[in-house]
């Protein structure tokens, strides 16, 4: 939804219809426009309610994403709703994938942002999902991981077959066949790398793939070997791919939608943060945050009602959930309530960071938020630093998507600079 309609729609729905509930002209105009059947699908817009759904595991959970992971790249643990099978695997995962890899994965981003930019910084012109979105988070991921491809490209574009089935609460023919043919070449690629590093004995502490097989070493290990590496590198590598690519994209575009007075005074806090000015960088960074609430990437979330229930008990939203119903959280529609955000539909920089949901909420919470953070702000900086940063004339100066049905990424956004 364009931000215009956002400002005319959201504020009565806040208002009159705080959780949208099964049937109705809403999932009328869903079935119509994705040609799929919504009769059973309840819409939550209110950020409470969506953080009480995220919250509640036995009663809204994950299985709808189980299956289709379980179909493609293989059963990943934050698609698992069993609390024994989500911790035995997280307990391998979290020693492999560590906090404290921000500065690894900060040096790696500023290398490749860096990089990104300086294969472009002689033409002053550059597409920010070709050049940039669409290249360097394949890159970082193929580090960090441990992966390396001939093409990042390809892999990226493997990802986003299985992606559009994975994250997208309908299906329609061919979407789920698309992703398994993709989901086989992404393993067979990686089971190769696998095997070769695992014959090669060094392993070692520099990349995700590297611990991986140093626990496996030590006992650590996943209960299928080398096929539970495949699906957990597969699973992780997924969402540092794809959402990054639409939520960067659709971020630069309001950050450089902002007045002639904002914008210019963040294009040259990004100059000097990317000189080392600290100050600067947080400025940047709190801009970066409040973009990515007008932005949010995958829009929603989703889960399925084990039982019939009661969301926002006691409250004037109270709403009877059927058993089997798919509910979608809508987070992107929730960063506009006006019960959690003052002035919601202005562009405030420093905001609280627990307001913003983009990431998800609770257990469920996108496992990789930290790293693709630090990733997207590498990205960001790198490119609002070129001199002069600005659209390009017309329509290849704003954000053009591919349709629904292809998963709705982002192809093309033209920005000029002065070389």
């Amino acid at each position: 939804m364009s931000e215009a309609l956002n400002r005319l729609v959201l504020p009565i729905a806040h208002r009159f219809f705080p959780t949208v509930g099964p049937g109705g002209l809403v999932n009328f105009g869903l079935s119509k426009a994705i040609d799929a059947d919504a009769s059973h699908v309840v819409h939550v817009i209110k950020q409470l309610d969506v953080m009480e759904v995220l919250e509640r595991d036995d009663d809204f959970s994950v299985r709808l994403y189980d299956g289709k992971m379980t179909a493609t790249t293989g059963p990943f643990f934050l698609g698992m709703n069993d609390p024994l099978r989500y911790t035995k695997d997280a307990e391998v995962i979290w020693q492999a994938v560590r906090r404290e890899d921000v500065a690894l994965v900060r040096r790696i981003a500023r290398e490749e942002s860096q990089r990104a930019i300086d294969a472009v910084r002689g033409r002053g012109a550059v597409d920010v999902v070709r050049d940039v979105a669409q290249v360097v988070p394949a890159r970082v991921v193929c580090r960090y991981y441990g992966t390396p491809v001939a093409d990042p490209g390809e892999l990226r574009a493997l990802y986003a077959e299985t992606s559009k089935f994975l994250f997208a609460f309908w299906s329609h023919p061919g979407m789920k066949d698309e992703a398994i043919a993709a989901a086989g070449k992404v393993k067979a690629l990686l089971s190769g790398i696998v095997s070769a590093r695992r014959a090669s004995g060094t392993f070692g502490d520099g990349d995700v793939l590297g611990r991986f097989l140093e626990l496996d070493a030590r006992g650590i290990r996943f209960h299928d070997g080398d096929a539970g590496i495949v699906r957990s590198i597969a699973g992780l590598q997924s969402g540092h791919l794809n959402a990054p690519n639409g939520l960067f994209v659709y971020s630069i575009d309001k950050l450089l939608g902002l007045d002639d007075e904002r914008r210019d005074a963040l294009l040259e806090a990004a100059r000097a943060a990317s000189q080392g000015d600290g100050q600067a960088r947080a400025a940047v960074e709190d801009h970066w945050y409040e973009a990515e609430r007008f932005s949010v990437y995958p829009p929603f979330s989703y889960r399925y009602a084990e039982e019939s229930t009661v969301l926002a008990r006691g409250t004037s939203r109270e709403k009877p959930i059927p058993k089997g119903s798919t509910v979608v959280t809508w987070q992107s529609l929730a960063a506009f309530d006006p019960e959690v955000f003052a002035d919601p539909f202005e562009f405030v920089a420093g905001r609280p960071r627990w307001q913003y949901l983009g990431f998800g909420h609770a257990r469920h919470r996108c496992l990789g938020e930290g790293i693709g953070q630090i990733m997207l702000k590498e990205m960001a900086e790198a490119l609002l630093s070129l001199p002069g940063l600005r659209r390009a004339p017309g329509k290849a100066g704003t954000v053009q998507s591919l349709p629904i049905r292809q998963g709705k990424y982002p192809s093309s956004f033209g920005l000029e600079f002065d070389r």
